[in-house]
Formats: structure tokens, C-alpha cells, sequence
């Protein structure tokens, strides 16, 4: 398959609790094509945002969240 060198300013994910298993799906080199993301979260599965934090740090994003600003404290 064809892959274009692309960069994305923003990506937005709200797909109702499928958010985690699309993030997985996706390699390193695809996250880092954006600067940002607007992730909609279910906190059923705090073991998943956990590990989705990790990654993210592990990139070096900067996790924020405007309701909840102990949000990368999760335990």
C-alpha cells in the first residue's frame, strides 16, 4: 500500500469506546504525524487510558485534560 509523507496538525477521536483498539492499531510513526489529538474517553477502561498515557508520553506529548487536570495521575 502506498503511504503519503503527510503531517496533520490536529486529529480528533470520539468513537464511543472503540478509541483505544484504533490507537493500538496505529504505529508510532502514524502518531507522530500530528502535533495533537482530542481524545474522547471512557473511563470503564482505566487500565487502557493508562497505557494510552504512557505511549503518548513516551512519544513526547504532553497529555492534558481541560475537565479533569489529574488526569495523567490516573491509578
Amino acid at each position: 500500500m502506498f503511504r503519503y509523507n503527510v503531517y496533520i496538525d490536529i486529529i480528533k477521536i470520539d468513537i464511543e469506546g472503540v478509541e483505544y483498539e484504533v490507537i493500538d492499531s496505529l504505529t508510532d510513526e502514524d502518531l507522530i504525524k500530528s502535533d495533537r489529538y482530542l481524545i474522547e474517553y471512557h473511563l470503564a477502561k482505566v487500565k487502557n487510558i493508562k497505557r494510552i498515557i504512557e505511549r503518548f508520553n513516551s512519544l513526547g506529548y504532553i497529555i492534558t485534560n481541560l475537565e479533569d487536570p489529574n488526569f495523567d495521575k490516573i491509578d
